[in-house]
């Protein structure tokens, strides 16, 4: 045992009894078998994860979708059902209760009364002597042309209703 070689061996298993003593290679080896473990149950779980990942992104995807669906429901809803009605036109009120009607028919039959027919000229005699003149301020030239018009023409339905 005096030898190089014999040396050698007994170092070798004094490294041996020392790294057994410490546990050094069991720690490595069970640290090895730790991660293979860990690799393998990884690698199993591994679609599952997948699969809950898809998942939650599907699903928040159909939310969103979802979401903006009702809120565009809800803007349809709003804009059919909940408008306001059309303002009236002129044209939705019946004549005989515009202004320039009513005073151009008492025009006329002021000028019947009077035994004068309702012409052009009578009717313009009229409006100016009841200072129904036009001013930029008061009343527009429709007002004018439409007196004259109810005016002239209400010769014809004094005897009715109108």
């Amino acid at each position: 045992m005096t030898g190089r070689e014999d040396l050698s061996e007994l170092q070798a298993l004094a490294e041996e009894i020392s790294d057994a003593k410490h546990g050094r290679r069991t720690n490595r080896r069970d640290r090895a078998l730790e991660r293979a473990e860990k690799r393998l149950h990884d690698a199993a779980r591994a679609p599952i994860k997948r699969r809950r990942r898809h998942r939650v992104l599907a699903g928040s995807f159909v939310g969103l979708v979802a979401l903006s669906l009702v809120g565009v429901g809800i803007e349809i809803h709003r804009s059919s059902y909940h408008h306001t009605p059309p303002a009236k036109s002129v044209t939705n009120v019946p004549g005989y209760q515009l202004a320039d009607i009513r005073a151009g028919r008492q025009a006329a039959l002021d000028l019947s009364s009077h035994g004068r027919v309702p012409n052009i000229f009578s009717c313009e005699s009229w409006f100016d002597s009841h200072n129904l003149v036009v001013s930029p301020g008061q009343s527009t030239s429709g007002f004018h042309a439409g007196f004259l018009h109810a005016c002239t023409n209400a010769a014809i339905n004094l005897e009715g209703s109108g």
